[in-house]
């Protein structure tokens, strides 16, 4: 899959320039640009990453938490009960 980096080197203009174009902004790209950025997206078959568009528009739900175990043990993490409690607990909170 192509990027808008990849595009605006190609075309030797800014991603920003690029973005512009994808996003309709006219008004902030010469005619001429704005051609040869459509065209070049159209070659490539340029398709906007769903997932980067969600997030820059919502923000993201995900919280992250990272649990340290040891490898050598015969118990891993998600079946140890104070990390259970520890995940549940914080699950609790973050429903509020």
């Amino acid at each position: 899959m192509v990027t808008i980096k990849e595009i605006a080197d190609k075309v030797n203009l800014s991603p920003t320039t690029v973005s512009n174009v994808i996003h309709g902004r006219k008004g902030k790209v010469s005619p001429d640009n704005y051609k040869k950025i459509s065209k070049a997206l159209e070659e490539s078959k340029y398709v906007s990453n769903m997932g980067g568009r969600l997030l820059g528009r919502h923000g993201s739900k995900i919280i992250a938490v990272i649990l340290n175990y040891e490898r050598r043990s015969e118990m891993n993490v998600v079946s140890d009960p104070f990390y259970n409690q520890i995940v549940g607990f914080l699950e609790e909170e973050i429903r509020k």
